[in-house]
C-alpha cells in the first residue's frame, strides 16, 4: 500500500544525526492504527500537545478533522496518529540507522492536517487510487464549517522548498517507472515548480494544484477510485438536505423551496456536463482547460488586485459588494468561467451544497419572460406548487420565500446573447434581486452592464494570455502579427489544435490559410479540419463540405439576420433552411450563374434530402458529432460560440459574392463583429498591407 507523506522543516537535528538534514524538508510517513478501541476519538501520540493554533489545542484540531470524516463517511471513528520519517537516518551515539519520530505538532506544521485526513481515508476506507503511485507527498491544512470540510493554505510556507527538497530527491532515486505525486493547496498555482504531469528528470512525477476553499470531497475524486469499498456511500455528504423526490408526500413549504432550488441546480449540473460533453465532440479530443485557458481577472477599472477565477467568490467576500459583472470579448472565457466555478463547487453524487451554483444562459431568456419567471422556470416552482401560470400574485408569494430564504449564487452568463430590447427591464429586476441578502450574483457579458443599475458590483474582466505563455506552448515562432488574437484563450485553443493536429499536414484544400493572422483565418481552419473528419465519418461523399460551407453558413446568416430573436433557432426552421437552400441552388443552375461544383452539392444535397426525418438527422449530426450547435430547450438550438456563427454567417455572404449576388447586401446593415469577421476570412488584412485596398471591399 502506497503510504502518503507529508513536507516538514527539520531543525537542530545535525547534533543528533550524522547526515546534514537541519533547514531541509523531509518527508515524514503518517502512521494510521486503529486497533486501540479504547480511544473515543482521533488522537496524536506526542510528548507535548499543549501548543495552541488558532485559539484549539491540537487535540481539538483533530477532532475537527474527525468531525469532517464522520459527516462524510457515514461512522463514527476512532484512530491514533504518528509521524516518522520516509528514511532512516544515522544516529551520532549509537550508530544505528532509525526513522525519526516527530515529537509535536506546532503552528508551523498546519500543512500536515490534509496528509492526515487522507491517511485516515486510505487506511479506514481501504480506498484504490485512480492511479498507480509510488511516492505521495501532500501540504495542506483544512477547516469544518459546520457543513463542509475546506482547503486551507498555509500563510508562509515555502511549497516550492517542499518540492525540491527529500521529495525531488526520492522522485529521482525512484526512477522513470515509480509515479509521484506532489499535492499542494495554495491561493496560486506557485511559481518556480512544474505543473501537471510527466515532470521531473525522469518525466515522473505528477504536480497537482487545488485552491483555497475548495471541498476535500474534490481531493478524494482526484485520488480515490469511486465505490472501490466495501461502503459504495463512502464520503457522501450525510446532510439532512436529502433531495426530495416530487413523487413524494410533500407538505412543508420550506422543503418545497428546497426543492426548487434543488431543481435549479440538478439542471446547472446538466448544462455543465452537456457543454463539457461539447467541448470533448468539438475539438475531438478530452476538453482540458489548464493548460490554454488562462482565468486571471482582474480589476477592470483599475487593472490590478490579480487573482485565478477560483479564488473569485472568497475574494467577494472580502469586499463591500458581493455581486460581479464580469466581462471581456469573444473567446476570453466568460462561460468557461462560469463552468469552472460549476466544477470546482459541485457537490458530490445527487447531494446538493449548501449554497447551491445555478447556471443560467440567458441565450435562453425569452422574449416573453421577465428575469423573476426566467428563475420560476428554472426552479420548476409552478410544478412543484401546482401553480396555474395565470395566478400572478401566488407566484410573487413564492418567488419571494425562493429568492429570501433559500442561499444561492446565480451565475447569468451571456448578457449580450439578449434582445437588447430587454435589456432596460432586465437591469430593473437585476437590481431587485442584488438586493438579497442570500444571494450572490456573477453576470457576465462583452461590454459592463451596470450602467443604470444602484445596487453595486465589482467591476472585472480577464487579463490577456502574455506572450511568454504563448510562446513556451509552440516549438516554433510565432509571427508577431499573432500576438495580439492569441492573446484570446478561445482562439489559443483552437490555433494550437490546428498546429499539433496531424490532419494540417494533411490538408490539400487550395482553402486553407497557411500562417494565419487573424481570429477569422483561424477559425476558418478549423472549419476546414472538420470537413475533414467529416470525410472519416461519412467516406468521403461530399456531405461534409456542403455541411461545414454551405448549409451552416446558410442557417447562421438567417439567424444573424433574426437578431431580435437571441440568435435561436427551432428544429423546424431547419427543414425550410434546407429546401431554401436546394432551391437556390437549383435557380443558380437555371441561371447558369454558379461554379461546375454546385452540381454535385445540389446531387449530394438532394441525398440528404430523402431522408424523412432530415431536421433531427442533421440537428443530431450538428450537435452530437460536431457539437459546431447545441440545445436551448427540447426544440430550439443556437451555436455553440458567437465566434462560430459570425465565420458561418460570412462564409455565406463569401460564397454570395463568389456568385456576384449582391442581394446579401440588401437585407440588413451588418453588425461591425461580423463584417470583421468577413474582412478575415477575405483576407483583406493582408491586401491592405501589400496594395493598400480599403477593408472589405467597399462594402462598409
Amino acid at each position: 500500500m502506497v503510504n502518503i507523506c507529508v513536507p516538514i522543516l527539520n531543525k537542530n537535528l545535525n547534533k543528533l544525526y550524522e547526515e546534514d538534514i537541519d533547514n531541509k524538508y523531509l518527508l515524514y510517513l503518517i502512521i494510521v492504527r486503529e486497533d486501540r478501541p479504547e480511544i473515543p476519538s482521533w488522537v496524536y501520540v506526542t510528548k507535548e500537545i499543549s501548543e495552541t493554533i488558532d485559539g484549539n489545542s491540537i487535540a481539538d484540531k483533530f477532532k475537527e478533522l474527525q468531525t469532517g470524516y464522520e459527516a462524510y463517511c457515514k461512522y463514527s471513528s476512532h484512530a491514533e496518529f504518528n509521524f516518522r520519517t520516509l528514511n532512516a537516518f544515522t544516529n551520532k551515539k549509537t550508530k544505528i540507522n532509525k526513522q525519526i519520530l516527530l515529537e509535536r505538532l506546532t503552528k508551523n506544521t498546519m500543512s500536515v492536517f490534509l496528509g492526515v485526513y487522507l491517511s485516515a481515508i486510505l487506511k479506514k476506507n481501504k480506498r484504490n487510487f485512480k492511479e498507480s503511485w509510488d511516492l505521495i507527498c501532500v501540504t495542506g491544512n483544512l477547516k469544518w464549517d459546520r457543513s463542509n470540510l475546506l482547503l486551507v493554505p498555509v500563510d508562509g510556507e515555502k511549497i516550492k522548498n517542499k518540492y525540491e527538497g527529500e521529495f525531488e530527491t526520492e522522485a529521482i532515486k525512484r526512477g522513470k517507472d515509480k509515479n509521484c505525486l506532489f499535492l499542494y493547496v495554495s491561493d496560486k498555482k506557485e511559481e518556480g515548480i512544474p505543473y501537471g504531469k510527466n515532470q521531473g528528470i525522469h518525466e515522473n512525477i505528477t504536480v497537482k494544484h487545488f485552491y483555497e476553499g475548495v471541498n476535500v470531497i474534490e481531493v478524494l475524486r482526484y485520488l480515490f477510485k469511486q465505490g472501490s469499498s466495501k461502503n459504495e456511500d463512502d464520503y457522501q455528504l450525510t446532510s439532512e438536505r436529502d433531495t426530495v423526490s416530487l413523487n413524494e408526500e410533500v407538505n412543508s413549504v420550506d422543503i418545497k423551496i428546497q426543492l426548487a432550488t434543488e431543481n435549479a441546480y440538478k439542471k446547472s449540473i446538466h448544462l455543465y456536463n452537456e457543454w463539457k460533453k461539447s467541448k470533448n465532440n468539438l475539438y475531438d479530443t478530452p476538453y482540458d482547460d489548464d493548460q490554454y485557458i488562462s482565468m486571471t481577472i482582474i480589476n477592470a477599472k483599475e487593472e490590478k488586485d490579480e487573482y485565478e477565477i477560483e479564488n473569485l467568490l472568497s475574494r467577494l467576500k472580502s469586499k463591500e459588494y458581493r455581486h460581479a459583472v464580469l466581462f471581456g470579448e469573444g473567446g476570453m472565457g466568460k462561460t468557461t468561467s462560469c463552468m469552472r466555478l460549476m466544477d470546482i463547487f459541485k457537490s458530490i453524487g445527487d447531494k446538493i451544497p449548501i449554497k447551491p451554483f445555478i447556471y443560467m444562459p440567458l441565450s435562453a431568456y425569452s422574449s416573453e419572460e421577465t428575469l423573476q419567471r426566467y428563475i420560476i422556470n428554472v426552479c420548476g416552482i409552478l410544478k412543484i406548487f401546482d401553480i396555474k401560470p395565470q395566478a400572478i400574485e401566488v407566484i410573487n408569494y413564492y418567488y419571494d420565500l425562493l429568492i429570501n430564504k433559500m442561499e444561492m449564487v446565480l451565475l447569468l452568463d451571456g448578457f449580450n446573447e439578449m434582445d437588447s430590447a430587454h435589456h432596460k427591464k432586465f437591469k430593473e429586476e437585476l437590481d431587485k434581486l442584488a438586493s438579497a441578502t442570500n444571494i450572490q450574483i456573477l453576470i457576465t457579458s462583452r461590454e459592463d452592464v451596470t450602467l443604470g443599475i444602484t445596487s453595486s458590483f465589482n467591476k472585472l474582466k480577464f487579463k490577456p494570455i502574455d506572450k511568454d505563455l504563448i510562446d513556451s506552448l509552440f516549438t516554433t515562432k510565432i509571427s508577431t502579427d499573432l500576438y495580439p488574437v492569441l492573446n484570446n484563450p478561445m482562439m489559443l485553443k483552437i490555433y494550437k489544435y490546428d498546429q499539433d493536429n496531424e490532419m494540417s499536414k494533411q490538408n490539400k484544400d487550395e482553402d486553407y490559410i497557411k500562417n494565419p493572422t487573424s481570429a477569422g483565418e483561424i477559425l476558418w481552419n478549423f472549419i476546414g479540419h472538420q470537413i475533414i473528419r467529416s470525410k472519416r465519418i461519412y467516406e468521403n461523399t461530399g456531405f461534409g463540405n456542403i455541411l461545414f460551407r454551405y448549409l451552416l453558413p446558410y442557417i447562421a446568416y438567417k439567424v444573424e439576420i433574426k437578431e431580435k430573436e437571441n440568435y435561436i433557432f427551432k428544429l423546424a426552421d431547419l427543414d425550410s433552411y434546407i429546401y431554401d437552400l436546394e432551391d437556390d441552388f437549383k435557380q443558380k443552375q437555371k441561371n447558369r450563374n454558379k461554379p461546375n461544383e454546385f452540381i454535385s452539392i445540389q446531387k449530394t444535397l438532394g441525398q440528404f434530402l430523402d431522408d424523412k426525418d432530415r431536421t433531427t438527422t442533421l440537428s443530431d449530426i450538428c450537435e452530437q458529432k460536431f457539437s459546431i450547435i447545441k440545445k436551448v430547450d427540447k426544440h430550439t438550438y443556437e451555436f455553440i460560440h458567437q465566434h462560430f456563427r459570425d465565420v458561418f454567417a460570412a462564409t455565406h455572404i463569401k460564397n454570395q459574392m463568389a456568385l456576384n449576388d449582391k442581394t446579401v447586401f440588401t437585407e440588413r446593415i451588418f453588425p461591425f463583429h461580423l463584417v470583421q469577421m468577413l474582412s478575415d476570412i477575405l483576407q483583406e488584412h493582408k491586401d491592405v498591407k501589400n496594395e493598400g485596398r480599403p477593408p472589405c471591399c467597399g462594402i462598409i
